[in-house]
């Protein structure tokens, strides 16, 4: 019964938790890949699931947010950009919407940009792993005790 109950439970984590994340980025112009891992320590039952890829260190400047900073060209002598942005997710929220960039568009050597505030996606995926994973623990356990 054990090795059904922790078999189920990681095969949940395995394929919910990349699911979940690859929703979330899918409307992201340079979307990072979901790895999940499921392991056993100490009796207890541990998912990771982490961006991956080129695109990783995106999901982890907006779900952490960034500090005030300069930014400069990389590829060309200046800069070239809108004034006018709303971006796709907002704090506390995962979908704002499908992002926009208008207004005046404005050339300039470096920016001084003020900084993103983070989205916190990891303490979301805790609140909806929480909302479904005792439920599918306690269906594992009933497939076990069917199967002993």
């Amino acid at each position: 019964m054990a090795k059904i109950f922790a078999n189920g439970m990681a095969g949940l984590g395995k394929k919910k938790l990349p699911v979940w994340a690859r929703g979330l980025v899918k409307n992201w112009n340079g979307q990072p890949v979901f790895q999940s891992t499921t392991k056993i320590v100490g009796g207890a039952l541990v998912v990771h699931c982490k961006p991956t890829g080129p695109n990783a260190q995106k999901w982890i400047w907006v779900s952490q947010g960034t500090k005030p900073h300069t930014i400069k060209p990389k590829n060309s002598p200046v800069l070239i950009f809108s004034t006018g942005y709303q971006p796709k997710t907002k704090p506390g929220n995962f979908f704002a919407g499908p992002g926009l960039s208008e207004g005046p568009t404005v050339v300039a050597r470096s920016v001084n940009h003020p900084g993103t505030e983070p989205r916190n996606f990891e303490k979301k995926w805790i609140e909806w792993v929480k909302a479904w994973w005792p439920d599918e623990a306690r269906a594992l356990i009933k497939k076990g005790l069917r199967a002993a």
